[in-house]
């Protein structure tokens, strides 16, 4: 499902919780179980010789280098939040390594820059996953909404009705951050309160005291500075490869479409793959819906990865499976908690996040 303005934008899909696969073909086990039954283990173990009272350790002149992350760069590794941490999947749905432990509420892979970036224990933090070193802490305390800007490329902008207030990260010489607001169209009425009657002055001075707010937070441009001259010639997003013939109308029951009927079967390539993405819906409420659903155009037949074998010529009725990430061979894509084969179906579910895939992928 989709939520927009009444102003033509950007058609994104939708934030429906999506239903796990009814027999996965790989649980996920939160990266680092083994190990921490081992140690437990060698704990619980008596000691079979008195120790002696060891000499104290020769104290460091430095403090010791982080390591390098010991994990394969393949571009198809899916990044996800687990209970123990952020860690990469392999596309088998097993993991391959943990990238930052503990609890994460947000992150989004930059393969531009080279880093993860999350947000953790309530701050952005950046982890460089090229150079190594530990996370470094960006911004205290953001907003919800965090883009990560560089000079011709933007990573996670929504559009301006779709959030209230937020943060950029510009990653430009020298870097800097940037206080950013929504509050477009039927959102100004969750950003202001019923009874202002000067939306634009209201909305400015919101935005001003957030904006000095954030001048008195360091950025830590030792950190960042490196990774912009890094990003210099790359791009995060891919050129769509073609593999999906040009987008033509689907017939689909009109009456689906309360607000927009003559939109309805109207479809659109879902980038990186072979498939398109057909409006089936539209209606409003508080704000205007439409609802999406994947399409063969070689069988001509509607599907949903997570049951990829369950197909029909016409829409498909109740929750289906919406792609956040598509990743760059075409292949897999991230839901909001699962990682799917368009062939083969749910290959990880139950994830608490997702942060894109290693090499990038698209979004649709």
């Amino acid at each position: 499902m989709v939520l927009r303005s009444l102003a033509p934008s950007l058609l994104v899909l939708g934030c429906a919780k999506q239903p796990d696969a009814a027999e996965p073909r790989t649980e996920v086990a939160p990266a680092g179980e083994a190990a921490a039954k081992t140690e437990t283990e060698a704990a619980a173990t008596p000691e079979t010789k008195a120790k002696t009272t060891p000499e104290p350790s020769p104290v460091p002149s430095e403090p010791p280098a982080h390591p390098r992350l010991e994990i394969p760069a393949r571009p198809d590794l899916a990044v996800v939040v687990l209970e123990a941490g952020i860690v990469a999947l392999g596309p088998d749905g097993k993991s391959v390594g943990m990238l930052l432990p503990g609890e994460a509420s947000w992150c989004r892979v930059d393969p531009r820059g080279g880093v993860l970036w999350a947000r953790r224990s309530g701050d952005l933090s950046m982890l460089d996953l090229e150079g190594g070193g530990p996370p470094v802490t960006v911004l205290e305390d953001p907003p919800e909404t965090i883009v990560i800007a560089y000079a011709d490329e933007e990573l996670g902008r929504p559009a301006p009705h779709e959030f209230q207030d937020g943060v950029a990260v510009h990653m430009v010489d020298p870097p800097r951050l940037e206080a950013i607001q929504g509050c477009d169209g039927d959102m100004v009425y969750y950003c202001l309160d019923d009874d202002v009657e000067d939306f634009e002055a209201a909305l400015a001075e919101q935005l001003g005291a957030r904006a000095e707010a954030l001048a008195e937070q360091p950025v830590p441009l030792e950190a960042l500075a490196p990774i912009v001259a890094r990003s210099e010639g790359r791009r995060a997003a891919l050129a769509d490869p073609g593999r999906a013939p040009a987008p033509s109308s689907v017939t689909v029951p009109a009456d689906a479409c309360e607000e927009a009927p003559e939109d309805c079967g109207s479809a659109e390539v879902l980038p990186g793959t072979r498939y398109w993405r057909v409006l089936v819906g539209n209606s409003r409420g508080d704000f205007y819906h439409e609802d999406f659903q994947l399409f063969d155009p070689a069988s001509k037949e509607f599907f949903d990865p997570t049951r990829p074998t369950e197909r029909s010529a016409a829409p498909r009725s109740g929750e289906v499976f919406e792609p956040r990430w598509i990743s760059p061979s075409g292949e897999l894509a991230l839901g909001y908690d699962s990682l799917v084969s368009f062939e083969h179906g749910v290959i990880a579910s139950g994830l608490m996040g997702v942060c894109g895939f290693w090499g990038g992928g698209f979004e649709p």
